[in-house]
């Protein structure tokens, strides 16, 4: 009977275990696993069986494991399955694993059934060059994972120098993205530096850097991550599509532009981990830094189907950021201030489904860490599918960041926080309130304001022709 005891006693011990503080863990050890044991002399592919414990390559059914005890890389490529039962790389797994998804290939995604934990080491896409051919594209039916030392990247594995939809116009410009690239030190600002992508939903590699004709390197944007959750995400370590850093001297390269990084997660969000799509460094005679590129996150209340009703995340936005490259100068005459020819930042979308239902309806920051020389963040995108795409969305303009406006906008609400500034540039925008954090005022009184009508409000703005007309803000139905 003492027996029959402790057995019972034993399984509700693991049954607790398994549902409490090791669930993330214990959901990947549901299936069976199939683990990397590649060996020194085999090439890196999934798709060959020899690298398998199981020998044969992982089924929808089983987790694939990446071991601590064998650190190797692994290219999950087009011939490998595009579904999987689970993915854990172990703490202790140091190296990095290549998934060849691509946007028009039969390989478009992979899908995991359940759980996609990654302790430590990381997950990449191949880089492009001249075409915006690979990213990085997972639908996890489970949770996501990533440990602090792990990191999820798609850093410089966009296009190639003097590539993409919007590189710099000359050698020593800084390429555009969601933020546009600087000019080189002393050049005029030419105003067809074009922004471009989706800012809700972003899906475009960053631009290459320019080099100067003959020039034998090539700094590459930042590619794109697109991951759909279908439980929560905790997130400590690091997602980037940050463009390539120039650092070689005597030449002249504008910086590259930041990709994309795209997230949509059913559940909850939390951790510490950092999110970015930076713009890359201009090197030498005074070339330009390359713009910011464009992040995207939406989460919900709901996780597992089971709305809780409590706000679904404690992630601090301050985490995700997508500035604007620097530029440098080795001349001597030139000023201090030369030495920073500084792009402006992209843009960083959150949408709170515990705050709002409305597709489309939360908030897009634009937040830097430096004032942009002549460049700005232009809304909406210069070039873009949908250019309304952001009617029901409030704008945040943070501190150190410049807008300019390309068409007339309807918007929830426009905020500012800190010195910034807005150049309207003979647009109009429709909201239904402005408020001045500094200031802590806000303006929701019905009417239009120019600058013959001006509210100290407004001091951020520079009119130009344009005009902020205050009235009801209709909540889409």
């Amino acid at each position: 009977m003492k027996k029959h005891y402790k057995l019972a006693f034993l399984a509700m011990l693991l049954s607790v275990t398994a549902n409490g503080l090791f669930a993330e863990e214990a959901a990947a050890t549901v299936m069976r696993t199939n683990t990397w044991i590649r060996s020194s002399t085999s090439n890196a592919l999934a798709s060959n069986p020899a690298n398998w414990s199981l020998k044969h390559v992982p089924t929808e059914n089983e987790v694939v494991r990446l071991p601590a005890s064998n650190p190797r890389s692994i290219i999950w490529d087009e011939e490998a399955p595009a579904v999987i039962g689970g993915w854990l790389q172990e703490a202790g797994y140091l190296a990095v694993a290549t998934i060849a998804t691509s946007r028009d290939g039969t390989f478009n995604e992979l899908q995991v059934k359940g759980d996609f934990i990654v302790n430590d080491g990381g997950v990449t896409h191949h880089a492009n060059s001249d075409e915006d051919k690979w990213w990085l594209k997972l639908n996890i039916g489970g949770n996501l994972k990533i440990g602090t030392r792990a990191y999820i990247s798609a850093s410089g594995k966009g296009f190639a120098s003097g590539k993409g939809p919007s590189p710099g116009l000359e050698p020593g410009y800084g390429a555009n993205h969601g933020g546009q690239g600087s000019t080189k030190v002393g050049a005029d600002f030419i105003n067809k530096s074009l922004c471009y992508d989706s800012i809700i939903n972003p899906t475009q590699s960053g631009s290459g850097g320019t080099t100067k004709e003959g020039g034998n390197y090539s700094y590459n944007g930042g590619g794109v991550i697109i991951i759909k959750v279908g439980g929560f995400a905790k997130h400590d370590g690091t997602i980037c599509a940050n463009a390539d850093n120039s650092n070689i001297d005597g030449t002249n390269y504008g910086g590259a532009a930041g990709g994309a990084i795209n997230i949509d997660i059913n559940g909850h969000f939390y951790g510490d981990g950092k999110i970015q799509a930076h713009g890359g460094r201009g090197w030498h005679n005074g070339a330009g830094g390359g713009g910011g590129g464009r992040i995207a996150v939406v989460y919900n209340r709901v996780c597992n189907g089971v709305n809780d009703g409590r706000d679904p995340s404690n992630y601090a936005t301050r985490l995700i950021t997508a500035y604007g490259g620097v530029g440098e100068t080795s001349n001597p005459d030139n000023t201090g201030a030369d030495k920073h020819v500084r792009a402006a930042c992209g843009t960083v979308y959150i949408e709170n489904h515990f705050a709002t239902t409305v597709p489309g309806g939360g908030n897009v920051i634009i937040k830097d860490w430096q004032r942009s020389t002549t460049a700005s963040t232009r809304i909406p995108s210069d070039i873009c599918d949908n250019p309304m795409e952001i009617k029901d969305a409030g704008i945040h303009v943070h501190q150190d960041s410049f807008v300019t406006l390309t068409s007339t906008i309807n918007i929830r609400a426009l905020l500012f926080y800190g010195p910034n500034g807005l150049d309207l540039n003979g647009c109009y925008i429709y909201t239904g309130l402005v408020k001045d954090d500094r200031l802590r005022k806000t303006l929701n009184d019905f009417g239009t304001y120019d600058s013959m009508n001006y509210n100290d409000i407004f001091a951020p703005v520079i009119f130009n022709g344009g005009a902020i007309t205050i009235q009801t803000y209709l909540k889409p139905i």
